[in-house]
């Protein structure tokens, strides 16, 4: 397979492009992505009317501690 050379130009807007994409990323995952989890909670709490069932492990080990 033979390559064929790619200008200083193109090769500075693919890195720029992946530089974003992690930016991105890392941003939605700090920031976004939790607050939308939030927001999915409430809606789905608001619909249902029911709390999300917690784990059994943390149930008995809460009670292990008092």
């Amino acid at each position: 397979m033979k390559l064929t050379p790619i200008s200083w130009d193109f090769k500075g807007v693919i890195i720029a492009l992946g530089v974003a994409y992690l930016a991105n990323g890392w941003l939605g995952e700090k920031y976004v992505f939790p607050r939308l989890a939030r927001l999915f909670g409430a809606i789905r709490k608001g619909v249902t009317k029911k709390s999300k069932k917690r784990k059994e492990y943390k149930i008995i080990q809460e009670k292990m501690r008092i």
